[in-house]
């Protein structure tokens, strides 16, 4: 692999990883041959498929998550985080540097700088992974803990769950009380979200509604079932890990545990680097596999 000049390719958004072989895949899917297409209980069939997807890492372990019983189909985490500001607009906050679409729809209004800072009796939205890291966000225990004193409800945006390596996870904190889990990132579903909400009890808001009268985008399902089906947990680790090994190692960068990030040390201060121009571009011109 010839890696000198890829620092050119870093960037400072850390975008996912996309595979050309989800492209490929999904070019393929030409006609809808799963019988949960037109089944009542297509919502239901597609949740335990997301289910034991998650329970199916080789490089990760994700536990607590029967103790969540309350399942719901969504348009991906986004609208799993939508759903959560229309029913609790003003009373839900987010930390900094986590997912930068909570900044841009209200710029600084809803986020923290310390999670000290927040409201008793309110909602903390929270990536896990979170983005700035890659990994569980590094006060995490404390942020939980804290929260449950403060009786602040937690839901836990896992977006990227599907891109990270060696990362253990028990969801069943008496603090949390929603997830939402996407195929978004960690199949390269991005252009079409499907995912799950887990709910600790039953939650109001139009991602109830929709599911409870079957309003749920059935062929979004149906995809994301053969995606799972054809690529597993772990496919992206699998491809890239050992060029991004050999990236970090000859940049100078700090492996994080999701695929499409890396850090560097700048002015003594941890800085996120994306790398996924780099990883496509050293798979590309790795002449070891032809």
């Amino acid at each position: 692999m010839h890696i000198d000049n890829l620092k050119s390719l870093f960037t400072e958004r850390p975008r996912p990883m996309y595979d050309k072989e989800f492209h490929d895949f999904g070019k393929s899917l030409v006609t809808v041959k799963n019988d949960m297409f037109n089944s009542e209980d297509s919502g239901g069939f597609f949740c335990r498929k997301v289910d034991q997807w998650l329970r199916s890492s080789k490089l990760n372990e994700f536990t607590g998550m029967e103790k969540f019983t309350h399942r719901h189909v969504i348009q991906g985490v986004t609208q799993f985080i939508d759903d959560l500001y229309q029913m609790n607009l003003g009373n839900i906050f987010t930390l900094d540097h986590d997912y930068m679409y909570h900044k841009r729809l209200y710029d600084d209004k809803y986020v923290l700088t310390d999670i000290t800072q927040i409201k008793e009796n309110s909602n903390l939205l929270i990536s896990m992974p979170f983005p700035f890291y890659g990994d569980v966000h590094h006060n995490m225990e404390f942020i939980l803990s804290h929260c449950l004193e403060k009786n602040v409800k937690v839901h836990i945006d896992a977006a990227w769950i599907g891109c990270t390596r060696n990362i253990k996870i028990n969801f069943d904190h008496f603090a949390i009380h929603s997830i939402g889990f996407s195929l978004s990132k960690g199949l390269g579903l991005g252009y079409s979200r499907i995912g799950v909400r887990y709910a600790r009890d039953i939650m109001r808001g139009p991602i109830t509604i929709m599911n409870d009268f079957t309003m749920i985008t059935r062929p979004l399902c149906w995809w994301g079932m053969e995606f799972i089906n054809h690529f597993g947990h772990d496919h992206l680790q699998n491809k890239y890990y050992e060029y991004y090994k050999e990236l970090c190692a000859t940049h100078d960068l700090i492996e994080s545990k999701s695929i499409h990030l890396a850090h560097q040390m700048e002015n003594g201060e941890l800085r996120p680097v994306g790398v996924r121009p780099a990883l496509e571009h050293l798979y590309k011109n790795d002449k070891s596999k032809s």
